[in-house]
């Protein structure tokens, strides 16, 4: 690391560390490359901020830099892109065929499946008889 006082190497040791973690599904040489810049851009700008006190310098230069998150997003967008196809394409297949049985609606039964379907036919079949019942005495 550079030439920091120990409480600043401390916070900006920690500040890499936490973008190494938003990193860790980008190739290692691009990991390495990105975390060198960084913490040169890192050790730049603390050199360049005014001020007495080394704590509020280096909090100052990280607040500039922003959430590791959006540094990396920020700065490697392609990397990103690609690091995305790098999931666990079985387990998207699993959770995709879940979702859809569980959007099945099981209330109804399939077409041609009588069994299901016989409660509901024999109180339809109920209701029309008495109905037609009904309408015939009512006929005469």
């Amino acid at each position: 690391m550079n030439n920091y006082p120990e409480v600043v190497a401390k916070i900006a040791s920690d500040y890499l560390e936490r973008v190494k973690s938003q990193l860790r599904l980008v190739p290692a040489h691009e990991q390495g490359e990105f975390l060198r810049e960084i913490e040169s851009h890192l050790f730049e700008a603390y050199q360049q901020t005014p001020g007495e006190d080394d704590v509020a310098r280096i909090l100052a230069v990280l607040r500039n830099f922003g959430e590791p998150a959006e540094v990396v997003a920020d700065r490697l967008p392609g990397a990103m892109v690609r690091s995305g196809t790098k999931h666990n394409l079985p387990l998207y297949v699993v959770g995709g065929i879940l979702i859809a049985l569980l959007a099945f609606p099981w209330d109804r039964p399939a077409p041609g499946c009588w069994w299901a379907c016989w409660p509901r036919w024999q109180a339809s079949w109920s209701r029309i008889t008495r109905l037609q019942a009904a309408s015939s005495w009512s006929a005469r």
